[in-house]
């Protein structure tokens, strides 16, 4: 064996049963271009001639003590394997592609497995020594057994999974597009939480994860509250059309991003993030901040003095509407500001850069997109000694990003600008300049 993928009409000379140093096996029947099955000679590929039709279990079974001894196994394209049983030294299977597999059985010193698009598989065995598992399109699963050790997880689309036991070793899980998906149980150790496209899931933990780092949640329907107590470090929300922020403590959380959550209340997350202020005389520890399109969010001053560490901060008008000329007062660490204008609902349209955004004196990137009102910058930016980034998108009618002797909609288009070399040497000051959507805008 050389390690290399040999033709169908070959492989039935690997004699399998000489070869007692074997300690990995791949098998892949996949019919390559210049592969041809028409012979009957071309069936017999295993282990002394074993037609592929004949070949039911992975294993003992088949290949007798030949690998009995082996670590590493790989399916790929079995069209008729049923199970793989009585390999006892494995320590890593992957499967892909193996539509009639239904069952793996105990291995006791399996440590990775993955299995891809098995969709007859319905039943995996106690794998007491299994630490990391990926399973993706496996229809039929319904349970996952005792697996003690696993620390890693990743499923997704297993639309017959209806909840996820609390594996005491746990510490990273995602779960995506699991339909049936309905419950995750409390996991005391788990680190690392996504779950995404459940539509049926109503709640992360009836209790609290105190290991808690990072929890990603997005496309959730029902779903509308987290654990009552939250420590993650990282926090990311994105499409729960029902979740309402019922969460009571998040006093470590120092990165928080929310996207597209119409129900959700900023007085809650004030509240949450503050819980150890005034108490242990601490301030909150949110270093970066995202609220878009949170229709019910409101970011006024209330929320953004309990904020003086953060340091990056995404905003839209639905959100920032009631922000005043104060609050570079209340952020006097920010670094990076990604400021957006709302061009179809009136009401929660800015239209010019607000101008708050100067006085923001901390600012090293200034990101800014659709304010379709403004027709020069002025060299405002120009205020802000730190700034190094300045990108500019969809301005429809921004001429200059430096003074353009104050053009107004009424004057004509033969009106000067600045210099050019004086242009020059304020844009210099920058390091990055990236544009678009602004067509009338001129450079020099």
């Amino acid at each position: 064996l050389r390690g290399e993928r040999v033709k169908v009409i070959d492989a039935k000379n690997v004699h399998l049963k000489e070869r007692h140093e074997l300690i990995g096996v791949e098998l892949d029947f996949k019919v390559g271009d210049n592969d041809t099955v028409d012979s009957a000679s071309e069936r017999g590929v295993a282990g002394g001639g074993i037609g592929m039709e004949c070949i039911k279990e992975m294993g003992l079974r088949v290949f007798g003590h030949q690998l009995c001894g082996a670590a590493l196994l790989r399916l790929e394209c079995c069209p008729s394997w049923a199970t793989v049983i009585g390999i006892k030294s494995l320590e890593e299977l992957k499967v892909k592609y193996c539509p009639t597999l239904y069952e793996l059985s105990s291995m006791p010193l399996l440590k990775s497995l993955k299995i891809w698009e098995c969709d007859g598989l319905h039943t995996i065995g106690d794998l007491p020594a299994l630490e990391s598992l990926d399973v993706n399109i496996c229809k039929k699963l319904k349970t996952l057994a005792n697996m003690p050790s696993l620390k890693s997880l990743n499923i997704r689309k297993c639309d017959g999974l209806n909840t996820i036991r609390d594996w005491s070793a746990l510490k990273w899980l995602t779960v995506d597009e699991c339909e049936r998906l309905k419950t995750l149980a409390n996991m005391p150790v788990l680190e690392s939480l996504e779950v995404k496209g459940c539509g049926r899931v109503e709640q992360v933990a009836d209790d609290h994860m105190p290991a808690l780092k990072g929890l990603w949640l997005s496309d959730l329907n029902i779903l509308k509250q987290l654990p009552t107590r939250l420590p993650s470090l990282e926090l990311h929300v994105k499409h729960l059309p029902n979740w309402e922020s019922t969460f009571t403590s998040m006093p470590c959380l120092r990165r928080a991003f929310f996207n597209n959550c119409p129900t959700m209340q900023t007085e809650v997350l004030i509240y949450a993030l503050s819980e150890r202020v005034g108490h242990e005389g601490q301030a909150t520890q949110l270093q970066r901040l995202s609220v878009l399109k949170c229709k019910c969010a409101r970011l006024e001053w209330k929320l953004l003095e309990q904020l003086p560490n953060l340091i990056e901060l995404h905003l839209d008008p639905e959100s920032a509407v009631l922000l005043s000329s104060q609050v570079s007062t209340f952020l006097p660490s920010l670094k990076y500001l990604y400021l957006g204008d709302n061009n179809v609902d009136e009401e929660v349209k800015w239209g010019r850069v607000p101008q708050w955004v100067w006085g923001l004196s901390q600012l090293e990137l200034l990101h800014l997109v659709g304010f379709t009102e403004d027709i020069s910058l002025g060299g405002l930016w120009q205020c802000l000694p730190k700034l190094r980034w300045l990108r500019i998108y969809d301005f429809l009618n921004l001429k200059s990003v430096v003074d353009v002797n104050n053009i107004t909609p009424q004057q004509n288009e033969t009106t000067c600008p600045t210099d050019a070399k004086q242009q020059i040497a304020c844009l210099s000051k920058l390091e990055h300049l990236p544009t678009s959507g602004c067509p009338a805008l001129h450079l020099p």
